[in-house]
């Protein structure tokens, strides 16, 4: 669970934990500003992303156009900057972000942080093997992973 991983991260009990961004980002909050680093990985990340889609029961509701509306929002600079800035997450389109906060006055601290935030994720995307499903030593690792849980 996300508190469980933030005080592992912050109790110093771990050196090295699979979680989410967000988890990293409040372990900092609590020790300071890069106590935790976020890791690249050499093979392998878990593939995540918005699954955005309407049900087509949303046409008997009458409510596609709100349901658009949202789905459109996901897509601005204003969604990106504040996902960004407060959970550490960047996306496809971090620059509208970027360009969000500095027309509208944000800390140059913050702009600063959203602009590390996209180099981060730049940088993962970068590796070869980003979104791969599973690592070609997947077998063992589960193995390993079950005999711990057994143990």
């Amino acid at each position: 669970a996300f508190e469980e991983q933030v005080q592992l991260l912050s109790n110093h009990e771990l050196d090295l934990i699979n979680c989410w961004e967000p988890a990293t980002k409040e372990a900092n909050n609590i020790l300071g500003p890069n106590t935790v680093m976020y890791a690249f990985t050499v093979e392998g990340y878990y593939k995540w992303g918005h699954g955005a889609y309407m049900h087509t029961k949303a046409l008997e509701r009458d409510n596609v156009d709100n349901i658009y509306k949202m789905l459109n929002y996901y897509m601005t600079g204003e969604y990106r900057a504040y996902q960004a800035d407060q959970r550490g997450y960047a996306g496809p389109n971090m620059d509208l972000g970027i360009k969000f906060a500095e027309e509208n006055g944000w800390a140059q601290e913050k702009i600063d942080n959203l602009k590390w935030t996209e180099k981060k994720v730049n940088k993962k995307f970068e590796k070869p093997f980003f979104g791969k499903p599973a690592a070609p030593n997947a077998s063992a690792m589960e193995e390993e992973w079950q005999r711990f849980l057994n143990a």
